[in-house]
């Protein structure tokens, strides 16, 4: 790759990536490029500049005019999921509540086996391949711990809030918004009562009179054939700053588990719904 098209531009082997996407330039330069020609980028003056062989300092300059039009063909450019229609958003806000997606959640390797922990319908499931001591050892855990699994949304009673609680962080200028009530049809109204009774006799949600913000609720039909109620919080979270990071990083959690003999795939059966909000 030579950067600059005067005679006499440095010129360095650079691997690339080829990637089929529909964008309006034709080369992205990452970092390892940048850092391999020693650039020093100015974005205002659309201007890179470094250091030559022979220790002068070449320039690059872009033209202004192809800059802005580059700009303003990408702004038209849709991405893939939007193409598609409203099909995939759906699919990816049922991803967002995991109650029920058992066939889809990720399995021990090898074969395990049922291990009843009291009553007929109490069972869960152990690796086939452990020994027999380990085996019964883990059963005395298991059901000496038995009060901790939740069979249904009863079993959770919730987490006091002195001990955690849920608190968004709105910009102070934010603008409250109550969305327009969408009406719904017969199948989606009578699951969308069906699955606030749920929540309310279990004690997950009460009714409040005169908010401030209002969402609107999203009916999504799994691939069983039955309706998953979301949430449409896309104008709560526009006045929420972002975490860039709030999950753990994965690697530390490989890490952790790297001494260990046995794994757990214990399921924190909707954890997030036993945290109330603040």
């Amino acid at each position: 790759m030579c950067l600059g098209s005067e005679t006499g531009a440095k010129e360095l082997k650079v691997r690339f990536l080829l990637a089929e996407a529909e964008t309006s330039y034709n080369v992205l330069l990452g970092r390892p490029c940048l850092n391999e020609f020693g650039v020093i980028v100015s974005t205002p003056h659309l201007t890179m500049k470094y250091p030559a062989d022979d220790g002068k300092v070449w320039i690059v300059r872009a033209d202004q005019k192809v800059a802005r039009e580059c700009y303003a063909a990408e702004l038209k450019v849709k991405p893939p999921g939007h193409r598609m229609g409203e099909a995939r958003s759906e699919v990816a806000m049922a991803e967002l509540d995991p109650r029920e997606d058992t066939d889809e959640r990720i399995e021990p390797m090898g074969e395990v086996q049922p291990f009843p922990l009291g009553e007929a319908d109490q069972t869960t499931m152990v690796g086939r391949e452990l020994h027999e001591g380990e085996t019964a050892r883990l059963g005395n855990l298991l059901v000496r711990n038995k009060d901790l699994f939740a069979w249904t949304t009863f079993d959770m009673p919730g987490i006091h809030p002195d001990i955690i609680s849920h608190k968004l962080s709105v910009f102070r200028d934010a603008k409250l918004v109550s969305q327009r009530k969408r009406r719904l049809g017969i199948e989606k109204r009578r699951a969308v009562d069906e699955e606030v009774g749920k929540l309310f006799e279990a004690g997950f949600i009460r009714e409040v009179r005169y908010t401030t913000w209002l969402s609107n609720v999203v009916m999504v039909k799994k691939s069983n054939g039955k309706w998953r109620m979301c949430t449409d919080f896309t104008d709560l979270n526009k006045a929420c700053p972002k975490d860039t990071y709030s999950l753990p990083n994965i690697d530390a959690l490989v890490d952790g588990v790297s001494e260990y003999e046995i794994m757990s795939f214990l399921d924190a059966y909707s954890g997030y719904n036993q945290i109330p909000m603040y």
